[in-house]
């Protein structure tokens, strides 16, 4: 990414909090099947490359699920059911598609955000990190 970094933006840095009586577990991965496994340890290794994620060997683990893209691709997420089932989410509201397109409607330029790889735009903080470790079908990160 050139230009503005969200990494050395401190207000950026996303906190994960989550409740007292959360107990760290490392889960199983799921089943990637044979022909997805290619793919899957190519976008493994791009994110290795790009220093978005690194190898970890915590006790605490999500798994990855196969997703399948519009454009026929497959791509990876990760089922963070069990951290969210415990997460301390802000209290913020969401506005609405009405109240943004209202503030937006006379603007002469709009720009967009990169959704394509958006998640990986936001850190998390140092400390919470360990919080994020996933699993594939022969690797932890």
């Amino acid at each position: 990414m050139q230009g503005w970094n969200l990494q050395d933006c401190d207000a950026a840095v996303n906190r994960i909090q989550v409740t007292s009586d959360f107990v760290p577990r490392q889960m199983r991965p799921y089943r990637v099947p044979d022909a997805l496994k290619p793919e899957v340890d190519r976008q493994i290794q791009e994110l290795l490359t790009l220093g978005l994620i690194r190898p970890s060997s915590i006790p605490m683990s999500s798994p990855i699920v196969c997703v399948a893209k519009k454009d026929g691709g497959v791509g990876i997420a990760i089922d963070y059911r069990y951290l969210n089932s415990f997460a301390v989410f802000d209290a913020y509201p969401m506005a609405t598609i009405e109240d943004v397109l209202r503030k937006i409607g006379h603007a002469r330029f709009i720009g967009t955000y990169d959704a394509k790889s958006g998640y990986w735009h936001i850190p998390v903080a140092e400390e919470d990190r360990w919080l994020t470790a996933f699993v594939t079908h022969d690797s932890l990160y």
